[in-house]
């Protein structure tokens, strides 16, 4: 007997000594490796940049998730790191909305705002209506930057343009 590598799903299988490999198999072992596939025009096993490229995409789309739901910035208009978080129940911009909402309908002037790491005093309504700006600008931001990356990931022609490539 002796072992026999699908070309499309990298699987191995076992046939007779003698027997030639079925289309679509051949017995050329491959390394294994994450970005192995079959080279159809040289006829062996090499790495794939499309499935480099399609990693990049999720590692793109994985670290925006990420910093959508547990991000924060340095507001210019309280002057300290705020939370930015979009996710489930965590979302600081509708937040930051009831709070203006409840200064306004309570009359009240300042609070105390808790930032990412530190406490703001005497935060004014127009203060927090400036946070709200910036969130939303981060918010845009932050997806200016998936989509620049997104794009560029589809235009690579060489892995090492690939690996240069972070968010």
């Amino acid at each position: 007997m002796k072992a026999i590598y699908n070309k499309e799903l990298k699987t191995a299988d076992l046939i007779e000594d003698t027997a030639t490999p079925p289309k679509g198999w051949t017995d050329q072992v491959p390394n294994w490796t994450e970005f192995e596939s079959w080279d159809s025009v040289n006829d062996c096993w090499g790495e794939s940049l499309d499935l480099m490229k399609l990693k990049k995409q999720r590692d793109i789309s994985l670290s925006f998730e990420n910093n959508f739901s547990n991000g924060y910035f340095l507001s210019s208009a309280l002057g300290i790191e705020v939370d930015c978080r979009r996710a489930g129940m965590k979302n600081d911009l509708q937040n930051v909305q009831g709070l203006i909402s409840y200064m306004s309908r309570n009359s009240i002037a300042k609070i105390n705002y808790v930032g990412y790491t530190e406490i703001k005093a005497n935060v004014t309504p127009a203060m927090l209506t400036a946070l709200l700006a910036e969130m939303e600008d981060y918010a845009l931001q932050m997806y200016e930057k998936k989509w620049g990356l997104l794009q560029r990931v589809d235009g690579c022609i060489t892995k090492e343009e690939l690996e240069g490539i972070v968010w």
